[in-house]
């Protein structure tokens, strides 16, 4: 299969129509998660499908126009042709590539939470609302998250407006010492800081890099290390 999609570049753009490429077509699809632990096209369809809203394939079927052979791609019974992963890829707005060979390829995945607070008060956790996702960097994770600064305590190393990219958040934030971190605090806030130390009770130093903010002192329920900064665009 994968040989197939190395090798089908001409049959895709014919497939997409004149002054189209494979390329252009992927550019312009909505960002969506993606799942990076399913082994089979099966199960990847499955996960579209069921992101969509389709409780049933019968239902996806009607709904998107895809066609009969479909229930035995979705059940790991055959495996779809070129021609019907790209149509797959199209209903539901999904990189072909993903599809065949579960790969995720840079540009696509990394959702964005909200805002991380970098100043003396945290950013109110919200619940996430889904609706966002950036291109990722080269080499992150595909479980990584993204968060926008705001405020000025962290500068010159973060600044207003940028993205940060966090690997997985963890529950323990005393292996985080000396890392910066996005900070899940006691009281449900979110804090860009540098986690400096943490005493016995379980309090944990927070610093900024700004040496006109004073460090805090705050419990914390979880934290995730930054590993990633996209600056904002001025």
């Amino acid at each position: 299969m994968r040989e197939n999609v190395a090798q089908s570049q001409c049959a895709v753009n014919t497939l997409l129509g004149p002054g189209h490429s494979l390329s252009r077509y992927l550019s312009r699809m909505r960002r969506i998660p993606l799942e990076p632990n399913l082994q089979t096209i099966g199960e990847r369809l499955t996960y579209l499908r069921r992101l969509r809203g389709f409780k049933t394939r019968r239902a996806a079927m009607d709904a998107l126009g895809l066609p009969d052979q479909y229930n035995q791609h979705e059940n790991g019974h055959s495996t779809p042709g070129l021609e019907n992963a790209l149509l797959y890829a199209e209903r539901y707005n999904a990189p072909l590539d993903w599809i065949l060979s579960g790969k995720i390829r840079r540009g696509f995945g990394v959702p964005v939470r909200g805002t991380v607070q970098a100043g003396d008060d945290g950013a109110e956790i919200a619940p996430d609302d889904g609706g966002e996702y950036v291109d990722a960097p080269d080499g992150i994770s595909a479980d990584a998250v993204a968060f926008r600064v705001f405020g000025r305590s962290m500068e010159p190393i973060y600044h207003h407006g940028d993205l940060l990219f966090a690997e997985r958040q963890v529950d323990d934030p005393s292996t985080l010492v000396g890392r910066d971190a996005v900070c899940h605090t006691g009281n449900d806030h979110r804090h860009i800081k540098r986690i400096a130390a943490v005493n016995l009770e379980g309090v944990y130093r927070l610093e900024s890099h700004n040496p006109t903010y004073p460090a805090i002192e705050r419990q914390l329920k979880a934290a995730a290390p930054i590993v990633w900064v996209r600056r904002a665009q001025n």
